[in-house]
């Protein structure tokens, strides 16, 4: 017997390449495409995959057999991994696989351009770009690397995947926005005017701009013609029909949420169980008068469909493109005239004064992964196929049960986009998923086998942060920090303001979500949260102590890092407890018949949690304490949870 060992990529790189949400969900639903193309092509040579194991009906979706249920969630994402292995007989050919793979894409690409320019001609310069890009070479864009070995364990494929084959070549000007070194279609007036009429936008002019010296009237999006495909190809994936290749398609989300929509969700929700219906119809009818479009009319966020449900609102209602529901965006947007842009101020500012808040400018993006899985996968893969399996199988619901949008959940990985609030319930849902899958994967472990864990990384981005640098980043802070500094089986977080990152902290998820004698993170920032509440003005109460604990750090701190030993360092964290202690009381309102004794008790509960969570990293014998190095960011990244735990951002001006 032998095993078929596949990959195809760039990953990373390909995935990265993206200015919209829906850049990052096409590129990787593309790339698990692909590699389902090539799985079902083995299948037809009576290859069996050995793992991972594609999600029920996948392969028959792919091939027509079959038409996924219009709630199935897995048929919106990628689900197959990019490497895969298969169990093959003596006759079986890997070159149809690699065949396959390029002739799928050349067939998908050709009825994504029918579809966005119809029946116009293209220019001989515009069809010279595309030939080449497509047509004469697909492996300029895809690596694709096989192997048939006599073993199904993973190490076998290893050095086969740095091998390289190909150049991509040069490319020339006016280089593609999205992806670097590719030259752009030069598209003319006509083929803009074409495309638009059959409903695809290829213009910046399309999208709100508030960079105003950036903007210019149907100046192009300038991309490649790998890029527009990426951009294009869901609105007409499901009418894509390859006879001769034994492929289908079926129907996908015409668009992922913006990063405006993802952050305004929950106010979204909180505005329109406040709103009338007839307010917020209003209101949407004046924006769409003076040409704002309905980007989001499409865009299904649990939180803010139950909201819609429950109150008696059109189901395409907050449809509006998603930076219009921040006033400042609003200022700066291209309307018609001043008086349009204040009366549209006006308005939303209406919208903000009944709900009591505004959208809040933070999103999530959640990437996970699990750790050791190729020593997993060397011992016992079919196993751990199983689990993987099962885990994929439940990862879509999860997402969705926290109002997020799930961009890829294949084997072991998963990446989502969520809303601010439900970030971390959503995380320890997913950890919790995976540990239960493997549980029932292996109700007796083999002996030396590696526990089953995952990590993850957070981050909680700034919704104007471009999307380019943030997958990057998130696979560094998971594999340098959680997996690395951390130890594996732990969550990194980091913080993404305006101007850039803010923070990062990392710790193990049982520090962070199951103490044996503390209180969890969510329970501690719930603690938090309701002793602001007690004042008349929370935030600022909560503000308060975060300040002045900072302060406290700032002054302890040098003297810490001078302290090179624990027994000079243990001091200087009893004197930090002690002043979080009374820094704590002073700004914590005594709540009616409250004993003095439990009061104490309760603040110095609090206290011993939040150094808790503080706990060093594995590789460092310092005591809990936020003057740890690593944890100094907890104090901050508390202070910004808080302020974020509803999505929502203070009282209208």
């Amino acid at each position: 017997m032998s095993y078929f060992h596949f990959s195809i990529g760039p990953v990373q790189e390909f995935v990265n390449q993206a200015r919209r949400t829906n850049d990052f969900w096409g590129g990787s639903f593309l790339l698990s495409w692909l590699a389902g193309v090539a799985m079902l092509c083995a299948r037809n040579q009576r290859a069996q995959p050995v793992y991972p194991l594609p999600p029920d009906d996948y392969l028959d979706w792919l091939a027509g057999i079959k038409r996924p249920q219009p709630g199935n969630l897995l048929a919106k994402v990628g689900a197959i991994p990019n490497r895969f292995c298969m169990r093959v007989d003596a006759d079986f050919d890997p070159l149809q696989v690699e065949q396959a793979v390029h002739a799928a894409w050349v067939a998908l690409c050709g009825h994504t351009r029918d579809q966005i320019f119809g029946s116009t001609t293209l220019s001989p310069a515009v069809q010279a770009v595309w030939q080449r890009q497509i047509l004469d070479q697909p492996s300029r864009l895809w690596e694709i690397n096989w192997l048939i070995t006599e073993s199904e364990k993973p190490q076998a494929f290893n050095p086969r995947k740095h091998w390289r084959s190909h150049g991509r070549g040069q490319e020339g000007a006016p280089f593609c926005a999205l992806m670097a070194g590719w030259q752009a279609l030069p598209l003319s007036e006509e083929e803009l005017q074409a495309a638009s009429q059959q409903g695809y936008h290829l213009t910046r002019d399309a999208e709100l701009e508030t960079d105003r010296a950036a903007r210019s009237n149907n100046t192009p999006e300038n991309l490649c013609a790998p890029a527009l495909i990426k951009r294009h190809f869901a609105k007409s994936f499901a009418s894509f029909n390859a006879p001769q290749l034994g492929l289908q398609g079926w129907a996908l989300p015409p668009n992922a949420p913006s990063t405006h929509y993802l952050a305004a969700a929950p106010w979204l929700a909180a505005m329109v169980a406040t709103v009338s219906p007839q307010q917020l119809a209003a209101h949407e009818a004046l924006a769409a008068r003076l040409g704002v479009a309905g980007d989001e009319a499409q865009t299904r966020l649990r939180m803010v469909q139950q909201a819609k449900q429950a109150h008696a609102h059109q189901a395409d209602a907050c449809s509006l493109n998603a930076p219009f529901w921040f006033d400042n965006e609003v200022s700066n947007a291209k309307l018609p005239s001043a008086d349009a842009t204040q009366a549209l101020l006006t308005s939303l500012r209406a919208l903000y004064s009944a709900t009591g808040a505004r959208p809040a400018n933070h999103y999530v993006l959640l990437l996970m992964d699990g750790d050791q899985m190729g020593k997993m996968l060397k011992r016992v893969p079919e196993q751990v196929a199983g689990a993987l399996k099962q885990f994929t199988d439940r990862v879509p619901g999860i997402v969705d049960e926290h109002s997020g949008f799930l961009v890829y959940a294949g084997g072991d990985d998963v990446l989502a986009l969520l809303p601010a609030p439900v970030a971390l319930a959503c995380a320890w849902a997913l950890r919790q998923a995976y540990l239960k899958a493997f549980a029932d994967a292996f109700t007796t472990a083999p002996p030396n086998l590696p526990p089953a864990s995952i990590s993850c990384a957070l981050l909680y981005v700034h919704s104007k942060t471009p999307l380019t640098p943030l997958l990057a980043g998130a696979h560094t802070l998971l594999d340098e920090v959680a997996k690395g500094q951390c130890g594996r089986d732990s969550v990194a977080i980091q913080v993404w303001k305006r101007s850039g990152l803010n923070l990062t902290f990392a710790q193990k998820w049982r520090h962070l979500f199951e103490p044996a004698t503390h209180a969890s993170l969510p329970d501690l920032l719930q603690t938090l949260a309701q002793d602001a509440r007690q004042s008349s003005q929370p935030r600022q109460v909560s503000a308060k102590f975060f300040q002045r604990a900072q302060g406290v750090l700032q002054e302890l701190l040098p003297l810490y890092q001078r302290a090179t030993i624990p027994a000079a360092q243990q001091p200087l964290n009893e004197a930090c407890q002690h002043l979080l202690r009374e820094e704590y009381r002073h700004g914590l309102p005594k709540l009616p018949g409250e004993a003095t004794v439990s009061r104490e008790q309760r603040i110095a509960s609090l206290i011993a949690t939040l150094m808790h969570l503080a706990a060093p990293l594995p590789d460092t014998t310092l005591p809990d304490s936020p003057l740890a190095a690593p944890q100094a960011a907890l104090l901050p990244l508390l202070q910004f949870l808080i302020d974020n735990l509803d999505g929502l951002e203070g009282n209208p001006a």
